[in-house]
C-alpha cells in the first residue's frame, strides 16, 4: 500500500485504491478541504471523488501527520507543509495565529494538500554529453527554466542522482554534489534524510536558506556540484556568483518562460553573464537544451 494512504480514514482509503490501485496510480495530489469533495489532481486532469471530508477526518489526518505530535511539527507546520515519510508534502491551510507580525502557527486546519513524491529516473540522460566538459573533466553550469509545475524540480532531481553515481565505463564523471533543499522538494527528506534515489556521493542540506545552506556546504562539504532551486532573489544570484568563482558548478532552476524573459530581469541577466551558456527550458511536453541560445538536445516529458 502506497505509504500516503495510512493518512486517510479506512473508507477514504478503499475509495483510493478502488479508484487508483493501492499503489495510486497516476496521481499527482490529493486535496482534502472539510465539507467539500475530496479532489483528485492526476495527470490528466482533476476529479472529484464522492467523499466529504468531516470535522472528525480532519482531526484524523492532521494525528497522522503529526504522529500525534503537533509541537515536534510546530516550525515546519509554520511555513505551511510538513514533509512525510515517503518525501511527500502535505500543505496546509487554515486559521492563521501572529506574534510580532508573523506566523506563530496554523490552527484549525480546514485544507489538506497531499503532493506525491515521484521520481523520472533517467530523464536527465539525453542531456548529460552536452553538459560535460571532457577537457576539464567537470561538469558545466546550466540552469533550468520554466513555468509552475513544467517539471524543473524534476529534471533538476535527476541531475543530482546521475552526477553522483558511478558510471562503468565512462570518463570519472562522478562527482560530490552538494544539494541545498530549502523547500525539501529535491531529495523530499523525512528526518534529514534523502526518500528519493541518488548516487552515494550526495550530501542535503534540508530546509536550509540557499544563502546560508551555499556558503555553509562550500566550507564544510567541499562540493564539485551545487544543486539549488528556484532562484530569484539578489542575496541568491551574488551567492550563486561567489560559488562559481570557488570552482563549484552550479546547476539550478528559475521561473520563466523563456530566455529573453531571463535576460529583462536584471538580476538573472547579471547571473547570466557569468559563464553560464547552458539553458534547459521545461515545459508540460518535454525540454530541450539550448546552447549560447542555439538548441541543442530534446527530451519528451515522460509520465
Amino acid at each position: 500500500m502506497h505509504t500516503i494512504l495510512y493518512l486517510f480514514p479506512e473508507r477514504l482509503q478503499q475509495i483510493l485504491v478502488n479508484s487508483y490501485t493501492a499503489s495510486l496510480i497516476g496521481v499527482e495530489e490529493i486535496r482534502i478541504r472539510i465539507g467539500r469533495p475530496v479532489q483528485i489532481e492526476t495527470y490528466s486532469g482533476t476529479e472529484d471523488l464522492d467523499y466529504i471530508p468531516s470535522h472528525n477526518d480532519r482531526q484524523y489526518v492532521a494525528e497522522k501527520i503529526s504522529q500525534h505530535s503537533f509541537y515536534s511539527l510546530e516550525e515546519e507546520m509554520r511555513k505551511g507543509y510538513v514533509t512525510i515519510e515517503g518525501g511527500h508534502r502535505v500543505g496546509i491551510a487554515g486559521k492563521v495565529t501572529l506574534e510580532e507580525g508573523k506566523v506563530k502557527a496554523i490552527q484549525s486546519i480546514s485544507s489538506f494538500a497531499i503532493r506525491k513524491a515521484t521520481q523520472q529516473i533517467g530523464c536527465a540522460d539525453p542531456f548529460m554529453d552536452e553538459l560535460w566538459d571532457p577537457e576539464s573533466k567537470r561538469w558545466m553550469h546550466c540552469l533550468l527554466f520554466g513555468p509552475p509545475k513544467s517539471g524543473k524540480t524534476t529534471l533538476l532531481r535527476d541531475f543530482a542522482r546521475y552526477i553522483s553515481i558511478h558510471h562503468p565505463g565512462t570518463e570519472n564523471r562522478s562527482k560530490k554534489v552538494s544539494i541545498v533543499d530549502e523547500r525539501s522538494e529535491i531529495a523530499a527528506c523525512h528526518n534529514g534524510v534523502p526518500q528519493l534515489t541518488f548516487g552515494t556521493k550526495v550530501d542535503v542540506l534540508d530546509r536550509c536558506p540557499k544563502l546560508e545552506g551555499m556558503s555553509m556546504m562550500i566550507r564544510s562539504m567541499s562540493p564539485e556540484v551545487m544543486i539549488v532551486d528556484e532562484i530569484g532573489h539578489e542575496r541568491d544570484i551574488d551567492a550563486i556568483i561567489d560559488a562559481m568563482y570557488t570552482g563549484v558548478t552550479m546547476i539550478m532552476t528559475a521561473h520563466a518562460s523563456s530566455i529573453a524573459e531571463l535576460q529583462k530581469r536584471s538580476l538573472m541577466d547579471k547571473l547570466l553573464k557569468n559563464e553560464i551558456n547552458h539553458y534547459i527550458c521545461c515545459s508540460q511536453n518535454g525540454y530541450t537544451l539550448y546552447r549560447d541560445n542555439r538548441e541543442v538536445a530534446v527530451s519528451e516529458r515522460i509520465r
